[in-house]
């Protein structure tokens, strides 16, 4: 079981925002049981923001995700808020790989300026 797609998004004039992840079954057969997806707000695993079970039977190799969201209050304003997401966090599949069941997103809260890359594909005319 591991995490994909796991949400990075910037949030305005709020201290809450919904946070996601898709979770995938990476082994050659179906989840035999239902699992519990955590997400917190450190990287030691211990405060907790929330939880989704997901039900028995998910899809081997890869082939189905299932989309979990849970909903993070209390972010702090202007600065970046990381979150963690551990799939099967209470061990009730078991899997030939445990160390991949964790990943990390970002929200950030009334970000006052966004920068993107400027890109030049056309080489007579550079940028100044």
């Amino acid at each position: 079981l591991i995490p994909s797609d796991v949400s990075n998004t910037a949030v305005s004039n709020t201290t809450s925002a919904v946070i996601s992840a898709e979770v995938r079954n990476n082994g050659a057969v179906p989840a035999g049981a239902s699992f519990t997806v955590s997400f917190y707000s450190n990287s030691g695993l211990t405060n907790l923001i929330g939880q989704v079970v997901v039900p028995a039977n998910l899809s081997g190799c890869a082939i189905d995700g299932q989309e979990v969201s849970v909903t993070w209050n209390g972010l702090v304003p202007d600065q970046v808020n990381r979150f963690w997401v551990k799939v099967d966090s209470a061990s009730a599949v078991a899997e030939s790989n445990e160390s991949d069941n964790v990943a990390t997103g970002i929200v950030i809260v009334d970000p006052d300026q966004v920068f993107l890359p400027i890109v030049n594909r056309e080489t007579r005319f550079p940028i100044k």
